[in-house]
């Protein structure tokens, strides 16, 4: 029998690879992105996770909520490390009525800090758009996946009968993302897709 998480990965496919085809994400994963599109970038990281942290605070265990719903507070930092205060509106997001909710919309956060890695390795740190706001890059750092593998035994351990609602809220929290990005920076052409994220085992 297939882990929720298996289950959560299967189902979110077609989102995740929409979000990925994004010309805006397109161009942040490979590199090719200039200053402007890196604030872009960051700030609608931001209108969505600042939303998403609040409604997620309620559902997530207090000792843990310290250390994984402090990444609007990254991005905060970044964004006035280039200048930019003006937060701008945040983004519609879905529903988290439900600890199983909560764990679903986590999943997405959770599997972007641990994709981000990848990119991360790929910038050279002199990439004149960071000019060292790179705080919501960074993660966790070394801690980056030990902290995940902690997080999809806390996935697993959820109850069969929840598991539709934790999928229903990883797939909508990934269209929340799609839709936010979606107008931003258009492409002229669509490329081949190529996953910049890789869907976390």
């Amino acid at each position: 029998m297939p882990s929720l998480r298996d289950l959560v990965r299967q189902e979110t496919r077609a989102a995740h690879e929409a979000l990925e085809a994004t010309a805006l994400m397109l161009a942040f994963a490979t590199g090719a992105f200039s200053a402007t599109q890196y604030r872009r970038h960051l700030g609608l990281q931001l209108a969505l996770h600042a939303p998403l942290e609040a409604a997620l605070t309620a559902w997530w265990p207090t000792a843990d909520a310290a250390q994984r719903l402090c990444k609007a507070d990254w991005l905060r930092a970044d964004l006035a490390g280039l200048g930019e205060t003006n937060w701008g509106a945040t983004a519609a997001i879905p529903p988290i009525t439900s600890h199983a909710q909560a764990m679903g919309a986590m999943d997405v956060l959770e599997g972007g800090t641990l994709g981000l890695q990848v990119v991360r390795k790929r910038l050279q740190d002199e990439h004149p758009a960071l000019r060292g706001a790179d705080r919501f890059l960074r993660g966790y750092g070394t801690d980056t996946g030990l902290r995940w593998r902690s997080f999809v035994t806390a996935m697993d351990a959820l109850p069969a009968e929840q598991w539709p609602a934790a999928t229903a809220s990883a797939c909508a929290t990934f269209a929340a993302f799609e839709t936010a990005f979606q107008p931003a920076f258009q492409p002229t052409f669509q490329p081949a897709f190529q996953p910049a994220f890789p869907d976390p085992a």
